[in-house]
């Protein structure tokens, strides 16, 4: 018997895409069914596939660790999964999904019939894996977040598969002619070391010593007795199958016979110290990189990827390396991956739907992109972002009842109001909300940090390619860094600018320098560039030499410096005029994050208060918070006990000390009495949203911060206060 289900947003399929999609498109205000053919949310990052969950800041870039929806599932699990367990992994996924009143989820539902009416998406037919359920879902939306575009193909979607030649999309990256090959796919393990010697006796279908001897060492193709998780990623196959769809098995019991010979001549060939070491879990479900990508209204393309330019659109951003793994796989000869850096950039809209059926969206690995742009966009925080971005558009083409065919540039702007409002981030583009109460009310704080730099407590030595960077206003020409020279010496490299810093991709040169550093410890006056805007300064290191620059212990939001191949990341000591660099007219400038400055309010101490008051009465719906949870580092899924360090990753000790803890919000109404609507005392979101049960009427809003993660200063990127948006 068929049961019946609909939802005004239909979601198929639950990683982080769909995940991402289904949750923003409830709180959107649509009914939602997320439909998910595994046991457990997640995807790729699963305890049943175990990819760590990666993005621009593993890539690179400063400060740009994606947040929005997905951050909320980041925040929670960096709070209750501090050492990156998988399998708890899932269980922060299914807790939040669960939390969202108008989400209805159906695990183990495989979807394996779309049902199409007058070129619309009407139903999807479902399958429960663990029964005899069979659900027709009919909606108003439907997302496709199924990675392989199984809803697009069926609604007649056209779609690439496999490389475009260069002359398609004018990309130089590309190849001469076109290619039926993709990249391959990924079986991963988790090793331990027992107390005990552990044999292992390889199954008969494992591939033989011989045959593993042949692909080691290939393009940097390395096992140790101590690698497990992800750094076997290079253990792929499957690309030369032309996206392997119909040939997925095999493709999975190729990588099995893979893992079993590559353990068994870990443990069996006598060149390893793997007399204890056992294996602890082996994937049995390929974590697949590239079947199809639809052909949407816009198709992103290697220049977008490589020079960023503002979208109209504009609905999210990527920042992962131009990310190449070849199509033979283990067989290649070629090396293993091939990473061109990149600085971050907007993904439009556009890339979402092909409007010719108006009412499917695409989210994830499947959105429209070519072969190169994909390299970059497949990386799974990116995919996440583009889900929360589908979410939303469903959820306003469901509460206008238009399809895509009917997004012009006025829609597409109240739908980047809508992300916006639900912490994404667009580069190059400020968001202004008109219905945001608090930039008309008058601003008081109890106090704002001077940017002073704090006492000396380590130090970077300068060799070549290490950097650090600041931020400057525009006309700036004053800047001392604290140096220890063991003699007089010469310390050369380059400027450069950028709105957001990198360690990879500076930003624009702003011309060489030398400067001469004296023996000992003092601060130096650094020779500055003509700064024509504000943004943040790079130096980096042309040569090696025997200076350091010394080092402070707690970050001032938007200094860091480093190496270029490392993301142990320290704090310089780096002075200017930065009385006002943390100001409180920042937490209504529509900014709430880095970008171009750090735009955050610093406290001088705690307890802090903000206290916003209005001329007249406000009625008042909303009160949204944003914290600082230090985006210049990763906050991944997942992780092994141990990785190999051409990750280039540094796990965080714990919660973001810069992040809020603790705070009371009040309201004052008109009978002029200060009333508590909202307190905490655990936090663990950086965006914090709170909705008194009734819009209530007040004068003024007070924040008092009493407590953070460590730090002795109150941090906050914004206040924003909104009526009633339902």
């Amino acid at each position: 018997m068929v049961q019946k289900k609909h939802g005004q947003v239909v979601v198929v399929g639950g990683g982080p895409a769909g995940v991402c999609a289904a949750v923003a498109a409830a709180r959107g205000g649509a009914r939602t069914v997320l439909l998910q053919s595994r046991a457990v949310l997640g995807g790729n990052s699963s305890s049943e596939i175990r990819v760590w969950t990666r993005g621009a800041t593993g890539a690179g870039n400063l400060f740009a660790e994606e947040m929005g929806v997905w951050g909320d599932f980041k925040m929670r699990n960096l709070y209750t999964n501090p050492d990156g367990n998988p399998v708890l992994w899932d269980e922060v996924l299914l807790d939040l999904v669960l939390k969202e009143p108008l989400l209805e989820l159906c695990l183990n539902t495989y979807v394996d019939r779309v049902e199409l009416e007058n070129g619309r998406v009407a139903a999807v037919f479902g399958r429960n894996l663990l029964g005899d359920g069979y659900y027709r879902i009919t909606g108003d939306i439907f997302i496709d977040c199924t990675g392989d575009g199984t809803l697009g193909v069926a609604a007649g979607v056209p779609f690439h598969l496999g490389k475009e030649s260069q002359s398609e999309y004018g990309e130089s990256l590309a190849p001469v002619e076109a290619e039926a090959a993709t990249q391959g796919s990924t079986l991963l393990f988790y090793v331990k070391k027992a107390d005990h010697k552990v044999n292992f006796i390889p199954p008969d279908y494992a591939y033989d010593m011989e045959y593993v001897e042949s692909i080691l060492n290939n393009g940097a193709r390395i096992v140790s007795e101590d690698y497990g998780g992800s750094d076997y990623w290079w253990v792929e196959y499957g690309g030369h199958l032309n996206g392997a769809l119909d040939e997925m098995q095999e493709v999975t019991l190729r990588l099995k016979k893979l893992i079993m010979g590559i353990w068994n001549y870990i443990k069996n060939s006598g060149k390893f110290n793997a007399d204890n070491h056992t294996l602890e879990w082996v994937g049995n479900y390929p974590g697949k990189r590239e079947t199809r990508r639809m052909i949407t209204d816009y198709v992103l393309r290697q220049g977008d990827v490589e020079t960023p330019h503002v979208f109209y659109d504009g609905a999210f951003y990527g920042g992962w390396y131009i990310d190449f793994h070849p199509s033979d796989g283990v067989k290649s000869m070629e090396d293993s991956c091939i990473q061109i850096p990149v600085s971050p950039y907007q993904v439009p809209l556009r890339t979402l739907y092909n409007s010719t059926v108006p009412n499917l969206l695409f989210a994830g690995r499947n959105i429209g992109t070519t072969h190169v742009a994909f390299a970059s966009t497949r990386i799974m925080n990116t995919c996440a972002l583009s889900g929360q971005a589908a979410g939303q558009l469903a959820a306003w083409c469901a509460k206008a009842g238009v399809g895509t065919d009917r997004i012009d540039e006025a829609a597409a702007a109240e739908v980047q109001l809508g992300l916006h409002r639900n912490d994404a981030f667009f580069p190059g583009t400020l968001v202004k909300d008109g219905k945001d109460l608090a930039p008309s009310a008058a601003l008081t704080v109890s106090g704002t940090f001077g940017g002073t730099c704090g006492k000396p407590a380590g130090e970077l030595l300068l060799l070549k390619d290490r950097f650090f960077t600041f931020p400057v206003r525009a006309g700036q020409d004053r800047a001392e860094a604290l140096f220890n020279a063991p003699v007089a010496a010469a310390l050369k490299g380059a400027w450069y600018t950028s709105p957001l810093p990198s360690r990879l991709l500076p930003g624009s040169p702003m011309g060489d320098v030398e400067l001469t550093v004296a023996a000992g410890e003092h601060w130096a006056a650094l020779p500055l560039p003509q700064i024509d805007a504000e943004c943040f300064l790079t130096f980096v290191c042309g040569e090696d030499s025997t200076i350091s620059l010394r080092t402070e212990a707690e970050q001032r939001t938007g200094f860091l410096c480093g190496r270029r191949d490392g993301t142990d990341y320290a704090y310089p000591c780096v002075r200017g005029d930065y009385d006002l660099l943390y100001g409180p007219a920042t937490l209504t400038s529509g900014y709430n994050r880095p970008y171009g400055a750090p735009n955050v309010w610093i406290s001088d101490h705690l307890p802090a208060v903000v206290e916003l008051t209005w001329a007249q009465t406000q009625d008042i719906g909303q009160i949204t918070l944003t914290f600082d949870p230090d985006l210049s580092k990763e906050i991944p899924s997942s992780h092994a006990d141990k990785w190999a360090d051409s990750h280039l990753f540094t796990p965080r000790p714990g919660m973001p000390p810069e992040l809020v803890r603790a705070f009371t919000l009040e309201l004052k109404g008109e009978d002029g009495q200060w009333r508590a609507i909202h307190t905490e005392k655990e936090n663990w979101r950086r965006r914090y949203p709170i909705v008194p049960e009734r819009p209530m009427a007040a004068t003024a809003l007070r924040l008092t911060v009493t407590a953070t993660y460590g730090s002795p200063h109150a941090r906050v990127f914004e206040i924003v206060v909104t009526p009633n948006l339902a």
